[in-house]
């Protein structure tokens, strides 16, 4: 179970140093921690792994951080892509809890979470939908795979700072007769990795309920997750439905997926078509240089 806060002494536990050299970092400010009515320090628990991510710190032991899952998992920086194969031999036999550690310790090395879904996740999930093909079994290896990686992203956001009072806001799903949960997820996680306030609505949302959630969250940003084929003039209206209610709030719509039309170019000067996580990450960073957010 995923801690809230951590001592100096689980911190140092867990990246295989001391607890007065965690104790020292505090005091020079390299890691924030707060103080107990007794005078003990705590370092939550997004503050710890800020500090592994950015510092480079393998986790050695993950116990005193609640992350069990991390045991046996590679946990040292490198190609994210060379985890793909592992993380496909554990999805197929179904090691939930040796999966998601794959996924966790992509992330804990440094990996932005961008790369995390497209180099890890979506690849891997892309070799498990290929199961079926092959046998009626490969249907009930999808599904597991499915709900393992929804509660590895789940879990991930656990570990991320909350987004900042003022930070863009951004709401978004799949359109209606898109049942997939898992890619309008790794939406909302990239997104709240780089500090945006996501509100999720996952599979089969209808326009008007999109436009809804836009007013009642005060949204500026809102995305669609297309991961299967459906009419061109669903997804034109849809599209043009948010744009005219993003334009009026000076926002922005992030549309794409797997089954998004090659041949479908939003004319919308606030539609922006993305083809993967990265894309989508550096569609974020370029609003806010431009001073939207």
């Amino acid at each position: 179970m995923v801690k809230d806060v951590i001592s100096p002494k689980e911190l140092g536990a867990a990246i295989g140093v001391s607890e007065s050299s965690v104790k020292r970092w505090v005091d020079e400010g390299l890691v924030e921690a707060a103080r107990t009515a007794g005078g003990h320090r705590r370092i939550a628990i997004d503050e710890a792994v800020r500090f592994i991510r950015g510092r480079g710190m393998p986790v050695i032991n993950p116990e005193p951080l609640g992350l069990a899952e991390l045991q046996g998992a590679p946990m040292e920086a490198g190609s994210i892509t060379d985890r793909v194969d592992l993380l496909f031999e554990l999805l197929k036999e179904g090691h939930a809890d040796r999966a998601r550690g794959v996924i966790l310790a992509a992330y804990l090395a440094g990996e932005p979470m961008s790369h995390v879904c497209d180099q890890l996740v979506a690849p891997t999930m892309r070799r498990i939908g290929q199961l079926w093909e092959h046998a009626r079994a490969g249907i009930f290896v999808e599904h597991r795979a499915t709900d393992i990686c929804l509660h590895a992203l789940a879990q991930l956001r656990t570990l991320m700072p909350a987004p900042k009072a003022g930070s863009l806001i951004a709401v978004g799903g799949a359109p209606p007769h898109d049942t997939y949960t898992l890619p309008s997820l790794m939406v909302a996680t990239t997104l709240h990795a780089l500090g945006v306030a996501v509100h999720n609505l996952g599979a089969e949302v209808p326009a008007d309920v999109m436009i809804e959630a836009v007013d009642a969250c005060d949204a500026n940003l809102a995305w669609l997750s297309v991961s299967v084929e459906l009419p061109l003039e669903l997804l034109i209206r849809y599209v043009e439905a948010l744009s005219t209610q993003l334009a009026d709030r000076h926002g922005g719509v992030i549309v794409g997926g797997r089954a998004w039309p090659d041949d479908l170019h939003p004319h919308q000067s606030n539609v922006q078509v993305a083809a993967s996580m990265a894309e989508l990450a550096a569609y974020v960073s370029g609003w806010r240089s431009a001073g939207r957010a």
